[in-house]
Formats: structure tokens, sequence, C-alpha cells
């Protein structure tokens, strides 16, 4: 049975990056919960493995965009479940490389741009662990 939690992070006002979080061995992003109040933006994520140096996932095509994973086009007060795209994508990255920094980037729709928020944006993770 997957174990599942959620993790919310931060998109300060003014910023367009998230506060970073880990993802463990075994762990994945199933879902992304945006807030209510949201500044309108896709959400892209990125990864890093050295915690410092993010840069943006792509999935197998090469695109950002493709299939949902690499980029979620969100509204305000939206949940988007990413589902088994995950495994093709390239979030599954976990079972490969071991632990992976991850955070969530605001970025504009269709376009490689960053998106500032308007007001600091809780976004909630879910991750589950099998």
């Amino acid at each position: 049975m997957a174990q599942a939690r959620y993790q919310p992070v931060t998109i300060a006002s003014g910023a367009s990056a998230s506060a970073a979080f880990s993802l463990a061995m075994g762990e994945q992003i199933v879902a992304i919960e945006t807030p209510a109040a949201w500044t309108a933006a896709d959400v892209a994520v990125q990864i890093s493995r050295d915690g410092t140096n993010f840069v943006n996932l792509f999935d197998n095509a090469g695109a950002i965009n493709a299939n949902a994973v690499a980029k979620v086009v969100t509204g305000a007060g939206e949940l988007h479940f990413l589902g088994t795209v995950a495994a093709s994508g390239g979030i599954l990255l976990y079972a490969v490389l071991g632990p992976l920094t991850v955070r969530l980037q605001s970025q504009t729709a269709g376009a490689l741009t960053t998106a500032n928020q308007g007001a600091d944006r809780v976004l909630n993770v879910l991750i589950t662990r099998f």
C-alpha cells in the first residue's frame, strides 16, 4: 500500500520559484494543488542534484509542457493529478538517481519565462511512497 503525504510549498510574493523540498528514494509527485488566489501561470517542476542549481524537468519528447508532468497547466484553486504519466515524463528519476531536491516555478503559459506571484502562494504537493 502506498503511503501519501502533502508537502506545502510557498512561492513568495514577487517571486516565481517555491522553496525547495526533497523527494526521498521511492517517492513520486502525484498531484499539485494551487491556492484559490493565484496569479495566472503554469507550474513547472524543477530538479536539482546538488540542492542549489535547479533545471527545468523536460519530458521524453524534449518538451517542457508536452504531457503535464514537467509543466502543469493550472488555474486558481485547482488540484491536478499527474497519475501514471509521471512515470514516462521523468518524475520517477529517483529510481536511478536517488533522492532529489525539487521546487515548483510559476511560468508563463506556453513559454519558459518566469511569472512572479502577486502575493505569497502556498501550493500543496501530494507525494506518495511505494
